[in-house]
């Protein structure tokens, strides 16, 4: 359904296309992750296997002792156990309780857990290292840790064979940075979301950002979906499947284009992040639009061959913002239905439901 070629300089080298018309809500790509790893903030309730959070007093510590890692059930801690798998043990084990021992700062943690499945992946899983490394790398990923340490802590958990060093262990942490998916854990009562975890999945980290995005994430981690988008069995790994939805009809050849943040975040939060993360400026409609409100000269934007106008922009964030004030997801259609959900809290609105909110 989705094709890769050249992007025309939105922040990569590449992207995605419809590799034929697609219609709205339709899945242009699915995919399982190639490493997935829980944040350090959620080790105790958050499977390093599978990234399901555990109900309390249900998360199973890991068997192999590393003592900073759980499991939602025995199936998958076995599951996870392979050479070419999350946990390998015992050297992503053994790296994990040297992790739990030292004085590593939280950044530094959850670097450590990514760099140790990465070269584990180097030495026991070639094709997926090759993967990892074939992505673009882009922005400033580690300059709160010390890599000297993390290396050390690669070499002694994995060996001397794993031959890390602080120059690829840089280059590995910058394509983490411009290519992995946050997970995101539940919503606080204050509204907040953190992550619960981190994957890497490689073709959908080559959809490119756009403020207006043509496309929509899906995720069912906790197996929990109310919309009928994830019907098939959600058991572990298979919780782990990510979706990519059209928000509306796509002619072939059409590129294939994603938020990376929330539809609600203004101009100056988009832009910075968009600078540190992955290294470029936006100079999309939308982003020439809401600058030109500072700079109080006109200024429109082509998306889809529609101008970016107040009027345009007003009705896209009216129809596909999440309407919950506290929740910042994005309501995208169902394929074959008139009923839009929200990929973040699930909450669904039909059309006709649409329509009579706007009236009044």
């Amino acid at each position: 359904m989705a094709v890769v070629g050249p992007a025309g300089g939105r922040g990569g080298g590449r992207g995605l296309f419809a590799g034929r018309p697609l219609r709205a809500g339709e899945v242009a790509l699915q995919e399982m992750p190639l490493l997935a790893w829980p944040a350090e903030a959620f080790a105790g309730v958050c499977c390093a296997g599978c990234l399901r959070l555990c109900a309390p007093g249900t998360a199973m510590a890991c068997p192999g002792g590393c003592g900073a890692a759980v499991f939602c059930s025995e199936t998958c801690w076995l599951n996870s156990g392979g050479h070419d798998k999350l946990h390998h043990p015992p050297g992503v084990c053994r790296g994990l309780k040297m992790l739990r021992e030292s004085a590593a700062s939280v950044e530094e943690r959850d670097a450590a857990r990514f760099l140790l499945l990465a070269y584990n992946a180097k030495l026991y899983h070639s094709a997926a290292f090759q993967q990892l490394w074939g992505l673009v790398a882009a922005g400033q990923h580690a300059q709160q840790v010390r890599l000297q340490s993390l290396v050390e802590l690669v070499h002694a958990a994995l060996g001397p064979q794993a031959t890390a060093s602080v120059g690829e262990a840089t280059a590995l942490l910058a394509r983490d940075g411009a290519n992995g998916f946050a997970i995101m854990g539940p919503r606080k009562e204050d509204g907040e979301r953190q992550a619960r975890g981190f994957a890497i999945y490689p073709a959908l980290a080559m959809t490119n950002h756009e403020c207006l995005p043509n496309c929509v994430r899906y995720d069912d981690f906790d197996g929990t979906d109310r919309t009928g988008l994830f019907p098939h069995s959600q058991a572990p790994p298979n919780n782990m499947l990510l979706q990519l939805r059209t928000l509306h009809a796509l002619p072939q050849g059409e590129e294939l284009l994603l938020g990376y943040f929330p539809l609600d975040w203004d101009l100056e939060e988009r832009r910075e992040r968009l600078a540190q993360d992955y290294g470029f400026e936006c100079t999309c409609g939308r982003c020439r639009l809401e600058a030109s409100w500072e700079s109080n000269e006109p200024v429109t934007g082509a998306v889809g061959g529609s101008e970016v106008t107040e009027d345009y922009l007003g009705a896209f964030c009216l129809k596909y913002i999440c309407p919950d004030d506290d929740c910042g997801g994005t309501m995208g259609p169902l394929d074959g239905s008139d009923v839009c959900a929200c990929n973040c809290c699930g909450f669904c609105r039909s059309e006709a439901e649409f329509q009579a909110s706007l009236n009044e």
